[in-house]
């Protein structure tokens, strides 16, 4: 495996990580946010294990999804789904429509990090 495959990889578990310690403490839109970015590491690490090819810019987990797997479980494309809007709505206040912080609490966080560790889950059964 290419080195900055695994250095992706080290930085999407340290993320998932991170997020469970900000749920803890009570930070729920950047434990929502770093769940959705543990995917998105995950992703473009599959792009250069799978595809062997340079990581795109892109951030859409939708799209990074189907570039490197041509088949993905329906559950898995609804979690891809559910977790990319967090991208931003977790941080921007023009995103969320107001403060992220008020938008969001530990039943949302606690569904983001389940949805993305059945995703991290599939995405490393599936390098």
């Amino acid at each position: 495996m290419r080195r900055e495959a695994e250095l992706w990889i080290k930085d999407s578990d340290y993320d998932f990580v991170t997020a469970e310690i900000l749920i803890e403490n009570h930070r729920y839109n950047y434990a929502v946010f770093l769940a959705r970015q543990s995917v998105e590491k995950l992703l473009k690490a599959a792009h250069l294990i799978v595809l062997r090819k340079h990581i795109p810019g892109e951030h859409n987990l939708v799209e990074l999804g189907k570039f490197c797997f041509t088949e993905i479980p329906v559950e898995i494309a609804e979690d891809f789904v559910y977790l990319n809007p967090h991208y931003t709505m977790a941080r921007y206040v023009d995103a969320s429509l107001g403060a992220p912080s008020d938008l969001y609490d530990e039943i949302s966080a606690k569904e983001a990090m389940e949805r993305a560790e059945r995703v991290r889950e599939w995405i490393k059964k599936n390098l």
